[in-house]
């Protein structure tokens, strides 16, 4: 069941994202800003949230956002689902390759299912896309959704 989403144009500076340095007028899919990926930028702007402030119940989050470039480019990019404990160390780190998209601007949409109990309640999630190839590549509408079951 979804418990809850939220939704990101990288219009606005948001506490929620991180790397704002990403952001790009160059192109974009709405409004004027988008996150641009490339040599010079390996990550995009980064979502993060504390575990505490999840909704109750959630076990998967869907990730989904807006890609465009030349399709060989983002070829090798990941979405990254991780957990970064308390003390700022990785508990939990998941790849997940991004289907070549085949027109302009294409949806991609990732799932992570993971148990929040097994990590401490004031740990961070943190969801990006990782572009080991630095290839020029943009993202724009980010939507981080919720899922779970209602307590």
């Amino acid at each position: 069941k979804a418990l809850g989403s939220e939704f990101f144009d990288f219009e606005n500076n948001n506490p929620a994202i991180d790397s704002c340095h990403s952001y790009s007028h160059e192109k974009y899919y709405s409004g004027k800003t988008s996150s641009k990926l490339s040599s010079k930028q390996e990550y995009s702007a980064t979502y993060q949230k504390s575990l505490n402030d999840l909704p109750a119940g959630t076990t998967e989050i869907r990730i989904k956002f807006k890609i465009s470039g030349d399709t060989t480019d983002s070829k090798e990019a990941q979405v990254v689902f991780s957990i970064d404990g308390p003390d700022g160390k990785n508990k939990l780190w998941l790849p997940a390759t991004i289907t070549t998209p085949k027109t302009e601007w294409a949806e991609v949409q990732s799932n992570f299912v993971f148990i929040p109990a097994n990590y401490q309640f004031d740990s961070h999630l943190k969801a990006y896309i990782w572009n080991p190839k630095k290839k020029l590549f943009y993202v724009d509408d980010l939507t981080i959704e919720f899922w779970g079951t209602e307590k």
